[in-house]
């Protein structure tokens, strides 16, 4: 029987700290795959792929997963490697099955992202691109602490539309970064794109528990 699939980014050394915990604690149930800088830090049971990029995006993390999920064909569960903790390995186990994309939470002010989030400074390149291209944004807000993705026939073609995606999140971020309260950093908000993606391809998400 295959294990669960278990992804963590560990990018900077407190990450590299958290991942060497995991590892050590959780690699004899489940199939941890680390994306990293420094693969010769990384210690115990894992498969490690370099990230070598000289500037970190969160679309790195995101893309890991989706590649994860294309490459070996079958569901990969995200996690913070620095918040593992505050989940219990049953919970894990519990989260990481089932048909469909699975989140934990929603944004602060709100699951609706067309109600909430799309009328600030911050978003209006991307609202901007859907209006241009006609496209729907009335889309689920998706937080990224931990997520699922289970397999899918059209994995790859997600990919492509993330992918295609992912420069307007970027420079988004890059030029709104005083409007964003929460992630400042290169990239925030790629669980929004994925969102954008699977609405797009009438793909479901799911919020644990409801």
């Amino acid at each position: 029987m295959k294990k669960n699939k278990l992804a963590i980014v560990a990018v900077g050394q407190a990450y590299i700290d958290a991942a060497n915990y995991i590892i050590a604690n959780y690699g004899d149930e489940w199939d941890i795959n680390v994306l990293t800088d420094h693969p010769d830090k990384i210690n115990g049971k894992c498969e490690i792929e370099l990230h070598n990029h000289k500037v970190f995006s969160y679309f790195h993390k995101l893309l890991f997963v989706l590649r994860l999920v294309e490459k070996h064909k079958q569901p990969v569960t995200y996690v913070d490697a620095d918040r593992l903790d505050m989940f219990s390995n049953e919970f894990l186990k519990e989260f990481s099955f089932g048909p469909y994309f699975k989140i934990l939470n929603c944004w602060p002010e709100g699951i609706e992202f067309k109600k909430h989030y799309s009328h600030g400074q911050h978003f209006k390149p991307f609202v901007d691109y859907c209006n241009e291209n006609h496209l729907d944004y009335d889309i689920d807000t998706f937080s990224e602490e931990i997520f699922y993705v289970p397999y899918v026939l059209d994995i790859c073609d997600i990919i492509y539309d993330v992918e295609k995606i992912k420069p307007i999140f970027e420079y988004q971020s890059i030029i709104s970064r005083s409007t964003n309260p929460y992630y400042p950093n290169i990239g925030n908000a790629e669980g929004l794109a994925l969102s954008f993606v699977l609405k797009m391809k009438n793909l479901k998400i799911v919020k644990h528990g409801s």
